[in-house]
């Protein structure tokens, strides 16, 4: 028996796909173009969303992987890929500089690439004032993140620079050594020094040393419109073979700092005690700037053997004879224990 079996029907799957028209291509690939344009200039703009300035430490031989990574991680750059595709485009992958770099809030990708390519690491700011001894240049130089104190002053005494570290502002590599920067103020002294500058020192009788021993006295005791007065004091008591009778130098005796001496101190046993030994004493009491140099190298044309203090201007008064010198010291403002 046979079944009447419905018509056979072909069935068909398709699919269509339909080409968007030429211009919306067009228009679609420039938008793409131009949102990738965007996105790259945003991040080359803006590199990061900081708040402060932050350190970021790039270590030695740092691939541009490595050094794109440390700067994501530390928010100085938004996008390590992105950062390593500007150094691709400049050619700089390779010329990447180890160093501690400062980064600003929102610093565009372009400066802290052209930082870390330049070697551009940020530097520590040391300004070192005229007439610090070296254990205060020490301590300064530790509270500034310059290596430990101890070691700045280690150093010093094992090579005599007292005296020699040369007062100036100076920029330091972050992590640069104490020893470093004691070299660094040495060097700096050293440049300063001219040929004419020790021609002259002969002509008045000194050399290097006691060239810097006179002005490291005189960077102490003179304000700052007297220092050539005050060198010739103590050049004529020299010529002399008076006693200087300098309150500095019993102050580095003392080895403390005092707003007025006693009569006491001035009996402190010292080599550097100038109220009890002749001459200069055998060592720098501090380390003197340019302008006390060139007043012990160029003293005043003056008689002057007296000074005093006049506690109520601040200035010295100086006098030829000790019988002016004692007329002067009777007046209430001047201050005895800093007469010579």
């Amino acid at each position: 028996m046979k079944r009447n079996l419905p018509p056979t029907r072909d069935f068909k799957i398709s699919f269509s796909f339909r080409l968007p028209s030429s211009g919306r291509f067009s228009a679609t690939l420039t938008a793409l173009v131009l949102a990738t344009a965007l996105y790259f200039f945003y991040a080359a703009v803006i590199a990061n969303d900081l708040e402060t300035k932050i350190l970021v430490d790039i270590p030695r031989d740092s691939t541009a992987a490595r050094a794109s990574r440390i700067l994501a991680d530390r928010g100085a750059v938004k996008s390590p890929g992105i950062f390593r595709y500007w150094l691709k485009l400049a050619r700089a992958e390779s010329r990447i500089k180890a160093g501690v770099y400062e980064i600003a809030p929102r610093e565009s990708v372009f400066g802290v690439a052209s930082k870390i390519v330049r070697g551009d690491s940020h530097r520590i700011r040391l300004t070192v004032p005229e007439g610090y001894e070296a254990a205060r240049i020490a301590a300064l130089a530790e509270s500034s993140g310059l290596g430990a104190s101890a070691e700045f002053l280690a150093y010093v005494a094992k090579n005599g620079l007292e005296g020699y570290l040369f007062p100036e502002t100076y920029f330091f590599d972050y992590g640069s050594t104490a020893e470093a920067v004691a070299r660094r103020m040495k060097e700096e002294f050293d440049r300063r020094i001219t040929p004419d500058m020790l021609e002259r020192a002969k002509e008045t009788g000194l050399d290097l040393r006691r060239l810097v021993i006179l002005a490291s006295i005189i960077e102490k005791e003179a304000t700052k419109n007297d220092r050539r007065l005050v060198s010739a004091v103590f050049h004529n008591r020299l010529k002399r073979r008076m006693y200087l009778e300098s309150c500095a130098t019993v102050l580095y005796a003392l080895g403390k700092h005092k707003d007025r001496l006693i009569y006491a101190d001035l009996r402190v046993k010292s080599p550097y005690n100038t109220y009890l030994n002749y001459g200069l004493p055998p060592g720098p009491i501090s380390n003197p700037g340019m302008e006390s140099i060139m007043a012990a190298l160029y003293p005043d044309d003056s008689a002057a053997l007296f000074f005093v203090v006049d506690e109520t201007s601040g200035t010295h008064i100086f006098s030829r004879y000790y019988k002016d010198h004692l007329g002067v010291q009777k007046k209430p403002a001047a201050q005895k224990t800093t007469s010579r």
